[in-house]
């Protein structure tokens, strides 16, 4: 009956199986964008501009914005927004020492006037699309002198290259104290000074600035939600979409003309109001430039944006719009790799792509400005079908299988706070890192059911610094000339990658090693390096590399010689530690560990990790780690271990079996005969 039902389920199988393969799942990030559209690019690195459709539904830095392949796969792509700021490859700023100078005192009118006469050098040439901006510092806490720059081997003798005021005053306090120059070559440079404040004795440095290039930009009307007039003035409240930030504000009118001050604040429910932009707006027929209607405003936040119009005893602005003027980001990627744009919903992480890594650089530069290939374009903005409108990790928050919590030592709090999508992210704490196998198979997080809660451990984040206690010891029984320090740990067991020692001492050059105690009391030699500092050098901390083994205490060994012992006032250890991702309604939950006989668990978030690492994750927190009460340890067989159990008892079974055998051989023996 058995082997017929399993031939029927078979058969079945081999029928429903085309079908269903035949059927186009929903590919897994089409559940977190609302809308998408087909990309048609060439070969090689393209741009993409997107319009205003995609900056309306997308968030302002465009972290919920995909390009992805045929297969649903993400394509890298680079935000280029029109910036260009010096490569950090390439020099930035140079010295620039004073190589003569003159100075003269002299009474005008009553007043004493100095003038400084400085000659400095001009560095290298500075980065394309750069000049070199002159910078001065000098202790005088209050002056105003007057700077002219000569470039003193240019080719037709000497050339003026800046001029212009540099300033330090109080009340309220401003300073001014660089100048730009202008057809600046190498060479020298005659640096005059001149003012009624003393001289400066100023140093200088050579700073590579660009200007600030037009990036292209995009006109996105704002839909006006409420209007009122009081007290002369118009109140406009328009809405703003959450991926537009205007770096202007437009106003538009029928009004033929106008002059108005107008005052533009975002309004923000979590921080309140924010005033962003004050000026004038005005218009005036017939005369040449007077149609200045835009205003720059500052970063906006918050979903609305409140404008006042102030009209005296004017009429109000007839038919009034408001627009905001904002830049044009583009998209950089592999056109031949890309398919599909997918947008909106606010429900997934930034990316982190290493093309973005680029920007920056002198290599990103070459390749956004001259190396694209051609220019992708956006095929018909549509929805999803297969967006979810609810938590995209609904599926995965169910409980799972119980466990017995008897057999795990520690237990810490961990509280998950309302999530959009259900998922919650904590950074795992030293504490858990030090209750956990290595291998953290023995994690687990339940509820108050003991029902367990899927999880994902995400790439390594971040190191944690952990703060040790530096506590001198007696030399012991290392050789004459070594001192040793203890390094206490506020946790039971540490697997550090790197320790930092802080000394205030200026002069270091020793031998040092780190040892710890493991598991079974052995030592273990984690680092042996030489450490050094040089006087006048930064008392920044030491840093010793060491391998990460868990131990359970740390201790410094330093080579003095005949110097006094190193005087280590702290210590901090760079330990290694993950991201823990966790599906699960709001609440309180229990983080269990140290259970060493655990298997790994297995869960279906763990399936589906691009998925979860792509959602936006709340932040969960985890409190300290303590003793579990519900912790019985392992018994006296788990202690022995079974195959002592097996041995002793195979032993006291034989003796049973040979005492028995004697004793029955002694009992069947014949007695012996009696003489006579």
């Amino acid at each position: 009956m058995s082997s017929l039902r399993f031939l029927v389920i078979a058969l079945a199988a081999l029928v429903i199986a085309p079908s269903s393969g035949s059927a186009q799942a929903t590919p897994p990030l089409a559940r977190l964008f609302p809308h998408r559209a087909t990309i048609d690019a060439p070969p090689g690195l393209v741009r993409l501009s997107p319009p205003a459709e995609v900056l309306l539904e997308a968030r302002a830095d465009l972290s919920d914005v995909r390009v992805l392949d045929r297969d649903d796969r993400e394509v890298p792509f680079l935000v280029d927004r029109g910036e260009r700021p010096v490569p950090q490859d390439a020099p930035r700023e140079a010295l620039a020492p004073v190589l003569d100078a003159t100075r003269e005192a002299m009474r005008v009118r009553g007043v004493t006037q100095v003038r400084e006469v400085l000659t400095i050098e001009t560095p290298s040439a500075p980065p394309v699309g750069a000049t070199w901006v002159l910078r001065v510092s000098t202790a005088r806490s209050r002056f105003v002198t007057r700077a002219r720059l000569v470039w003193t081997q240019a080719p037709e003798g000497e050339r003026d290259v800046a001029r212009g005021a540099l300033f330090r005053i109080g009340a309220p306090a401003r300073e001014k104290l660089e100048i730009a120059t202008s057809g600046l070559g190498r060479g020298r440079v005659r640096v005059e000074l001149e003012g009624e404040d003393g001289y400066l004795e100023p140093t200088f440095v050579w700073l590579a600035v660009r200007d600030e290039p037009r990036a292209s930009t995009l006109d996105v009307p704002l839909a006006i939600t409420g209007t009122r007039h009081e007290r002369g003035r118009t109140i406009v409240i328009a809405a703003r979409p959450a991926g537009v930030t205007p770096e202007r504000i437009v106003i538009g009118t029928r009004t033929a003309s106008f002059v108005r001050r107008v005052d533009v604040t975002a309004i923000d429910a979590a921080h309140g109001r924010l005033a962003i932009a004050s000026g004038t707006a005005l218009r005036v027929p017939g005369v040449p430039g007077a149609d200045e209607r835009s205003l720059d405003v500052a970063a906006a936040r918050g979903d609305r944006l409140e404008i006042t119009i102030d009209d005296g005893d004017s009429p109000p602005l007839d038919a009034l719009e408001i627009t905001a003027v904002v830049r044009a980001p583009s998209l950089v990627f592999e056109g031949d790799r890309a398919a599909m744009l997918r947008f909106g919903g606010g429900r997934v992480r930034a990316p982190s792509y290493d093309l973005q890594r680029l920007f920056g650089t002198t290599f990103g530069e070459e390749l956004l400005d001259r190396r694209l290939t051609g220019t992708a374009t956006l095929g018909t903005i549509e929805r999803e079908p297969g967006f979810v409108a609810g938590p995209a990790l609904e599926v995965a928050m169910r409980a799972g299988a119980r466990i017995d919590d008897r057999t795990y030592e520690h237990v810490a709090t961990l509280t998950i706070p309302e999530t959009r999508d259900g998922l919650a992210h904590v950074v795992l704490p030293a504490d858990v890192l030090s209750a956990a196998r290595t291998d953290l198979a023995d994690l687990r997080i339940v509820d108050g059911d003991g029902a367990q809660r899927g999880y994902l451990l995400g790439d390594t984040a971040a190191p944690l610094d952990v703060a040790l206690t530096a506590r001198a010891l007696d030399r012991g029984e290392l050789e004459e000339g070594w001192s040793r320090v203890a390094l206490d740990a506020p946790v039971e067991r540490i697997a550090a990658s790197a320790i930092e020692l802080v000394t205030s001492a200026g002069f270091v050059e020793r031998e040092v090693v780190i040892v710890g105690r493991g598991e079974d009391d052995t030592e273990i030699e984690l680092a042996r390096t030489w450490v050094s500092r040089t006087p006048g050098e930064d008392a920044r901390p030491l840093v010793v590399t060491t391998r990460a083994t868990r131990v359970r205490s740390l201790e410094l060994r330093v080579h003095d010689g005949d110097e006094a012992p190193l005087a280590i006032e702290s210590a901090i250890a760079r330990v290694h530690t993950f991201d823990l991702f966790v599906t699960a309604p709001a609440g309180e939950y229990r983080v269990l560990a140290g259970a060493p006989d655990a298997s790994a668990p297995r869960y279906e978030i763990q399936r589906a990790r691009e998925l979860v690492l792509a959602v936006r994750a709340g932040d969960a927190s985890i409190g300290a780690v303590t003793r579990n009460p519900a912790w019985r340890g392992p018994g006296l067989f788990d202690r022995a271990g079974g195959e002592t159990f097996v041995v002793w008892a195979v032993l006291i079974l034989a003796v049973i079996v040979l005492a028995a055998v004697t004793l029955r051989v002694a009992r069947s023996a014949p007695e012996p005969e009696r003489e006579g």
